[in-house]
């Protein structure tokens, strides 16, 4: 495909003739779409992130080049075809409308963005560590300047797509689109939800879709869509808790009543948990998808405990339909494309006092985990400080601690996270220097499923 460049700083907008047939040449509405965005992103309805969304979007990118097709978009639409239906069976997104946001944004393909660096709708930020910085119009101090911003570098076309399906599975006020067959309505809850302020966007696209034929590319997408689909429409990660809301869908779940939740490494699939779930009813999804059995309760809303195995990890969720009870056989599963950050677990603690007299061992203090909601136990455990090896241990009961909850409010059970102990001195621990460990557990012998915290005082206990 030949292309003629023309530098520009301001845009014209009208209709090209591409083969017989009227195409919005799209390129040009990018300025006044990108200023719009920018003006909601000001006033505050709009919710700037790190990664996509409205206020990161920025194709007004001044100086570049705009390359005007000699030949049919017929091409570019070949190109992005396939990405965007199957973003249709991934992320509910019509491909109508991904491939008239994708030309509308890019100018069919020719913006420098799109040249070079495939990035068809002007993501900013960066895309595994990879960016091209541009000139772009930010907001400052009540004007508009020109700045030279990181926009996200893709591998290809295709990968573009498959981000621009996950800015709407991950911006919740663009749910009420997922799953809707009318291209027309779908253009106008874009401009409804505030994706542009331009009072025309719904047009173009629909007229874009229109002109190319586009609306044939949602039948195929309906026509091959008997197997899974979903979205994870909800998540949230607090020190001890993993919530999820969303729902999915398998056309042979009705063999298949029993559903799970997977948590699987996000780098190399990985299972890391599992959590059986009860399924909820959805009746926005039985609308959307009439068509599969049981998509009425298709949904969930769980409120997880986290585990340790996912601690320090970046997983996805995946559901599963199931005829095992186990959950390991006969499953039609569907991974969602977000990425979920596990924090570390956070452990604080100190042994404010402790006494060794003739026959005993007395030992306050505290400790905090936030991985201990689902370890009701403790136990303290006295360690030979130069080995670590077990030297004795104590099943204790935990004390309130007011001062320690407003120093760690953030900490799950900080309140409750005290001791104060005096045991008989076992004969195990005379002759040695000690280390204290405290343990928060979900066994009754203190082995397994454990939390500790080992104090940096070292006790002498005499012979």
């Amino acid at each position: 495909m030949k292309y003629q460049k023309i530098f520009f700083l301001t845009a014209m907008i009208g209709l090209v003739s591409f083969g017989g047939s009227s195409v919005v040449q799209a390129s040009s509405v990018n300025h006044d779409i990108n200023i719009a965005r920018h003006e909601e992103t000001v006033q505050g309805s709009l919710k700037q992130n790190s990664q996509v969304g409205p206020g990161f979007y920025g194709t007004n990118l001044f100086g570049r080049s705009l390359e005007i097709l000699q030949s049919s978009p017929s091409e570019f639409l070949d190109q992005i075809k396939a990405g965007a239906i199957a973003s249709w069976s991934k992320h509910s997104v019509l491909p109508s409308i991904t491939a008239a946001q994708a030309a509308l944004e890019s100018g069919w393909g020719s913006s420098q963005l799109s040249t070079q660096a495939n990035n068809l709708f002007g993501i900013k930020g960066q895309y595994n560590g990879q960016y091209v910085e541009m000139p772009t119009l930010e907001w400052s101090n009540g004007n508009w300047v020109t700045v030279n911003a990181e926009f996200r570098k893709y591998p290809d076309w295709s990968t573009s797509v498959e981000d621009h399906g996950n800015f709407f599975t991950d911006n919740s006020r663009y749910h009420n689109l997922l799953g809707v067959k009318d291209y027309k309505q779908v253009a106008q809850l874009l401009q409804q939800d505030g994706y542009a302020t331009d009072p025309d966007y719904a047009n173009k696209l629909i007229s874009i879709i229109e002109a190319n034929n586009l609306q044939s590319w949602d039948q195929e997408a309906f026509s091959s869509d008997t197997s899974a689909a979903g979205s994870l429409d909800d998540y949230s990660v607090d020190p001890a808790t993993l919530k999820l809301r969303g729902w999915s869908v398998a056309s042979d779940s009705t063999e298949k009543p029993i559903s799970y939740l997977f948590a699987v490494d996000a780098n190399t699939n990985q299972e890391l948990a599992r959590w059986k779930i009860n399924r909820t009813e959805r009746p926005d999804v039985q609308r959307a998808y009439p068509q599969i059995t049981g998509s009425l309760n298709s949904g969930f809303d769980e409120s997880l405990t986290i585990p340790d195995s996912l601690r320090g990890h970046q997983v996805r969720i995946m559901a599963r339909y199931t005829s095992d009870p186990a959950g390991n056989n006969n499953a039609s599963d569907f991974t969602f494309g977000q990425v979920i950050s596990i924090p570390q677990v956070e452990s604080e603690g100190h042994l404010d006092e402790y006494n060794v007299g003739q026959d005993t061992l007395t030992l306050r203090g505290w400790s905090a985990a936030s991985n201990s909601t689902d370890k009701p136990i403790s136990y303290l455990f006295a360690l030979d400080a130069n080995t670590n090896q077990e030297l004795a241990r104590w099943k204790i009961n935990r004390t309130e601690r007011p001062d320690v909850q407003r120093a760690y409010p953030q900490i799950p059970g900080s309140l409750n996270s005290g001791f104060d102990e005096t045991f008989k001195l076992p004969d195990s621990l005379k002759g040695h220097q000690i280390r204290i460990m405290a343990r928060y557990t979900s066994d009754l012998d203190g082995n397994n499923n454990a939390s500790d915290f080992t104090f940096e005082q070292v006790i002498n206990v005499a012979s």
